[in-house]
Formats: C-alpha cells, sequence, structure tokens
C-alpha cells in the first residue's frame, strides 16, 4: 500500500515510425496483437523509464521486450535505427 509520494515525472513514448500507430490507444491495441514483437528500450533496468515501461505493460496488459541500454543516449540511436521500436523518455 503507498504511503506518500516520493516524485512525479512526465515521460515522452518514442515510437519508431514503422509501426503503424497513431496514438497511445493504437499503440496498446498494436502490443495486444502481436505479444513479445515489440523490444521496448530504457536507460537501463531499474530506471524510471523502464519502470514506466513496466507498469504500461500491466495496465494495459501488453507483452513487449525489455531491452535495457547504458543510458538514454544510446537507446535513442537504437530507436532511430529501429532495432528498438519504443521506449520512454
Amino acid at each position: 500500500v503507498p504511503v506518500g509520494m516520493v516524485f512525479r515525472s512526465a515521460f515522452v513514448l518514442h515510437v519508431h515510425p514503422s509501426l503503424p500507430v497513431n496514438s497511445v490507444a493504437e499503440f496498446i491495441a498494436w502490443c495486444r496483437a502481436n505479444p513479445g514483437r515489440l523490444n521496448f528500450g530504457s536507460s537501463g533496468t531499474g530506471a524510471v523509464n523502464h519502470l514506466a515501461q513496466a507498469l504500461l505493460a500491466a495496465r494495459a496488459g501488453i507483452d513487449v521486450v525489455h531491452v535495457p541500454f547504458r543510458g538514454g543516449v544510446p537507446a535513442l540511436v537504437e530507436l532511430r535505427q529501429n532495432r528498438i521500436q519504443a521506449m520512454f523518455q
């Protein structure tokens, strides 16, 4: 049971343009229709953007593959190259 808020942060969901989605709802629907096919990058295991991804997956009931990197910049490079298809930042 949560006791109190530790912090609040805003995130941007980056999605590679090759995915046929234009909204978060379409993104979730695509992930549900393609379980385990989306590689979701983060700046490292346990990082706040990894936890945001895990929370989205749990609440939306989607199956995505977590790909941790050593920082956000390497993850963004891989997103641009379409080696991962989404990430929070």
